[in-house]
Formats: structure tokens, sequence, C-alpha cells
């Protein structure tokens, strides 16, 4: 998987040289496709003590690159392809060049078939996009708002990442409510929906929509049941109520399994 890893260790460098030497893992998402424990895994094997050393601040973790340390910022806008450098369209850090960007497409395909790498990125970058707006720590009430993940979910995943030094847990003792303080990362609207549909394209995104879309189907079928039920306390004739029950838990469910929420991966 060298096209992968090279991407992640020259993003991490140019966003180094932008940030004053300091990078979190979150600060990779906005740029590329990919899950925070796949950022942290090739940022650990960047450190040696030495070039990039690892580091935890106000209980968040950090990569520090010594070399950049409270130097002059370098713009991360390159016009050159972050892998091979020759010469890409566009002015972010993670641009690549068509041939790059064809060949790291097939091999984060090729890490979603044996990992589950999409399942955990949808998450992630969702997590980290709605947080980067937030000027302070934020609670699980407000991430829940804007998530498409469940109260249940979204508390386990937060409080993961809260273990994993992504996040840090902070209780409000006076109101006693839990919130989450992130590292502050500049993740674009635009710049999310790209990620997320390319992400989404992959098999264990696949295999977790089609579980989501299942679960949508069971509980409208559910409903339809006890619709039924109690129309035929009414003495609605039962004949009527299987026909209709049948067609309508029909059509829910094919449009629940019709409709459409990715687009083919774009060229990153």
């Amino acid at each position: 998987m060298n096209k992968v890893k090279t991407a992640i260790e020259n993003l991490a460098s140019r966003l180094a040289a932008a940030y004053r030497g300091r990078v979190a893992p979150a600060d990779l998402l906005p740029h590329l496709p990919i899950s925070l424990d796949m950022a942290v895994q090739y940022l650990e094997e960047m450190t040696d003590g030495s070039v990039v050393i690892e580091s935890e601040v106000d209980g968040l973790r950090y990569f520090e690159f010594p070399e950049f340390l409270d130097g002059e910022p370098i713009s991360i806008e390159r016009e050159d392809c972050l892998v091979c450098h020759e010469k890409a369209s566009g002015d972010t850090a993670a641009q690549l060049c068509s041939s790059c960007s064809d060949i790291f497409s097939e091999e984060l395909y090729s890490l979603a078939e044996a990992t589950a790498w999409p399942a955990e990125a949808v998450g992630d970058h969702e997590i980290v996009f709605i947080t980067a707006a937030a000027r302070g720590p934020i609670s699980v009430a407000s991430v829940s708002g804007k998530s498409r993940l469940t109260l249940k979910q979204l508390k386990e995943r937060l409080k993961d990442l809260a273990r994993r030094k992504f996040a840090r847990p902070i209780i409000d003792e006076v109101h006693g409510v839990l919130t989450y303080e992130f590292p502050k990362v500049p993740y674009t609207k635009i710049a999310f929906e790209k990620n997320d549909r390319f992400i989404r394209a992959h098999p264990s995104s696949l295999k977790e929509e089609v579980e989501v879309k299942l679960i949508r189907s069971l509980t409208a079928i559910a409903v339809i049941l006890a619709s039924c039920i109690v129309l035929g306390l009414f003495r609605v004739p039962y004949p009527f109520l299987l026909a209709g029950g049948f067609v309508a838990a029909s059509l829910i469910c094919l449009r629940v399994f019709s409709k459409k929420s990715r687009v083919s991966p774009e060229q990153i």
C-alpha cells in the first residue's frame, strides 16, 4: 500500500509546516478519505523520537515535527502531487495527479475488502466535521442533533474517541453536562461531502448501509402490522387489511432499498 502510506506521510509533513510543527490525527481527515486509525497507524510509523515525536497536550494526542515548531507557517496550498510531486490541478494540501489518484483509490478499496476502515471512517469524518464548527467544548446532544448516528452509537463513539485521546471529555460541574473538546480542525462542507461519498462507495460501508436499511424496513413493517391490528378491532375486513398491508409494506421496502445515498467515487 505504498501510495496510501506515502500520501499520508507527505500530507502530515505539509500540515506540520502549515501548523507550526504540531499535527493531530484529525487534521488529516479533511484532506484524505481515511479513518482516524489509519492516520494514527502511519503517523506512529513516522515517529522516531527526533524527526517526528508523539506528544500529549491538554489530554489530546499530537505528533510534533521539531523542525517546524514555532516557525513561520507555510501555506498548505500546493500545485504538485502529494505522492509523485508532478503538477496536479487544484490548490490543496492533498492534491493527487490522475495516475496517483487512481492507484491511491485502488489501494484503499483493497484495504476495505480486508478491513472495516470505511465503516469506522464514516463516523470519524462526520464527528470531526460537526465538531470543527464548535468554538469550544461541544455537548453530546449538540452533536447528536446533526449526526446520522443513533444517540447510543454516538455516545459510544465519543467515549471511544476520548479513550484514544482524539477528544477530551469535560464535565460541567455546575450543570452536570458532559462535553467533549476536539482539536481545531478546518473542515469545509464541500470537503466533507466529497470524502463521505468516496468512503461510502467502499465494501464495508455498503454492508453498514444495507443493515441500516433493513432495520428501517422491519420497523416500517412492524408499524404497518400494528396499524392493521388496530383497524381489525374496528371490524375492517381482514382480506382488505391483508392486501393493503402487503402492498404498503412492499412499497415502503422498495422505496427504502432503492433510495441512492452514494455516488461513484470521485478522484481525490
